[in-house]
């Protein structure tokens, strides 16, 4: 598997660094799972692997309005089924929108994505993992 710390987590959940401080160096995308899903696709490119299934949860990508993803460095190239699931997603994404759910949902949310990757946020913590974010001209940093 990957080595110590080569890991990035890609999210819009605010809630992510809050029960996860070990990560403290995440910069978070705070923005649409779009952008999340974006960021993934450019770190497939560069030769990281997902570490989740980019479908994760029974919820639909357009009904989920905060989603991480998880990836890791390889040691080899990246599989078309990854490049092909990201790109499904995508397009699932830019076709149907994204919802925006009533301010009294949006933790509930945070809490249905959060409880999907927690045990392998936890996992990455432990083994000092580091996480990815936008700087201000939209660049993946690490």
């Amino acid at each position: 598997m990957s080595e110590r710390g080569d890991f990035r987590v890609l999210t819009n959940n605010g809630r992510v660094l809050s029960r996860h401080p070990g990560l403290s160096s995440c910069v978070l995308l705070f923005s649409s799972p779009l952008e999340v899903y974006e960021g993934a696709l450019r770190l497939l490119c560069e030769g990281y692997e997902l570490l989740v299934h980019p479908r994760y949860g029974n919820v639909r990508l357009s009904k989920a309005p905060f989603r991480t993803l998880v990836l890791a460095r390889g040691g080899r190239s990246p599989s078309p089924a990854s490049f092909e699931l990201l790109f499904s997603c995508l397009d699932e994404l830019k076709e149907g929108g994204m919802c925006s759910p009533p301010l009294d949902l949006a933790s509930d949310f945070m809490d249905l994505d959060l409880g999907l990757v927690g045990d392998l946020l936890e996992d990455l913590e432990g083994k000092g993992g580091v996480a990815v974010g936008r700087g201000e001209q939209g660049q993946l940093r690490g």
